[in-house]
Order: structure tokens, then C-alpha cells, then sequence
């Protein structure tokens, strides 16, 4: 009797040595391509803006994870000087820390690519899976807030305290309504305040009182 053997073809899911997660990375990777520019370069007007959630202080790795696989992505920044033991020390840090900007053609694939990229935690937005879009005229002014000017020197409400209610009138979140948690008076004033969005809760550990209207 003549055995009969059949042969497979195409993409092992994974290794023996691989485990899961790993596999869920994998394929994550391969569906981040869609986030990239060459889906939308012919056809900007079909591109958005969208905010991730990501690790606090792995801003800059996310955004240069993105960026390696052409990924359009932005991270507002800011310069940072101490002094310790007498040496002056200088540094960079993201201005809103736990978000990144990325730009993209909307897709089940390009979403899910983000969703599962290291360090991130979600993307802002309802727990229904519809994500916050943010205009293109919001991110112009965003960036250019801190390309050219001090935020320390906007005007803002000094009546603000712990506790109060405000909307946000610049960034990403424009238009959104927030919680005040805490109010810190410097040299720049600034909050860490928190959003809800139909029952998701998304905290701004630092945005300045200059971005916000009481209400």
C-alpha cells in the first residue's frame, strides 16, 4: 500500500521556541507597515491624525520605533537644565509625556499594528473602538507652539484650583473637557489633569494652564 504524503506551504505562525506573544509581535510588525506613509503619499487627504497612550518616559522610543518603518510621528519636546553637585546638566523630554502623534490611513491592520507596538497602552479613544481624530489645524498649531514660542509667556487663568473643570484649547485634546488633579505654580503654570471619554479615562500628567478655559 502506497503512503501518501502531503506538503504545506506558506508562513509558519511560529517557532517551537517562539511563544505567543512573541507571535502577536511578529504579526503586529507586519500590520504596522500599513500605518506607513507609502499607503496614503498619493493621497494625503486620506490620511488622519491620531494620539497613542504610551508607557510614561518611552515617548522618543515609540516615536522612533514609528518613524524606522516610516510611520509619520510626532513628539513635542522641550529642554530641560539642573544642577547637581555642581555641574549643569541638560536634557530633553516630552512636553505631553504618554502620548505620541501618528499620522496614517485609517485601517483594521494599521490599528492593530499600534495597538500591539511595544509600549503602547492605547489609542485615545472610546471603549467602542472609535478613535479620536484630531484635526490637521490643531496639530499645525500644536507644533508650531513649540517650534517658535514660550508657553510661559500665554496668558492663562490664575483662579485656577484642584479640582475645577476646564476645556482644553490647544493640542490634540482641543475641545475636550477635563478634571484639574493638581495645579502647579513656577515659572510656566501647569496641571496634571484627567479626560473622560465615555467612561475611558485618559490622564495628562502635564499640559500648561495656558491650554485650558475654565468652565
Amino acid at each position: 500500500m502506497m503512503m501518501q504524503h502531503k506538503t504545506l506551504t506558506g508562513s509558519p505562525i511560529g517557532t517551537a521556541r517562539e511563544g505567543f506573544y512573541d507571535r502577536m509581535r511578529r504579526i503586529a510588525a507586519r500590520n504596522l507597515l500599513a500605518a506607513s506613509r507609502e499607503r496614503w503619499a498619493e493621497s494625503a487627504e486620506s490620511a488622519r491624525w491620531f494620539c497613542i497612550h504610551v508607557d510614561k518616559g518611552k515617548e522618543f522610543v515609540v516615536e522612533k520605533d514609528l518613524l524606522d518603518v516610516n510611520v509619520d510621528a510626532f513628539v513635542a519636546r522641550e529642554k530641560w537644565v539642573s544642577v547637581r553637585k555642581g555641574r549643569k546638566i541638560e536634557g530633553e523630554r516630552a512636553y505631553m509625556a504618554g502620548y505620541v502623534l501618528v499620522r496614517l490611513k485609517p485601517s483594521p491592520e494599521a490599528f492593530y499594528g499600534l495597538r500591539h507596538h511595544r509600549h503602547v497602552v492605547a489609542i485615545v479613544g472610546r471603549n467602542d473602538g472609535h478613535y479620536h481624530v484630531i484635526r490637521d489645524e490643531d496639530v499645525a498649531v500644536f507644533k508650531s507652539i513649540f517650534e517658535k514660542a514660550d508657553t510661559s509667556r500665554m496668558p492663562c487663568d490664575k483662579s485656577f484650583r484642584d479640582g475645577d473643570t476646564a476645556e482644553i484649547t490647544h493640542g490634540p485634546f482641543n475641545g475636550f473637557c477635563c478634571l484639574i488633579m493638581k495645579v502647579e505654580w513656577c515659572r510656566e503654570a501647569w496641571a496634571s489633569v484627567t479626560i473622560d471619554m465615555s467612561g475611558r479615562l485618559f490622564p495628562i500628567a502635564r499640559i500648561p494652564l495656558a491650554f485650558l478655559q475654565k468652565l
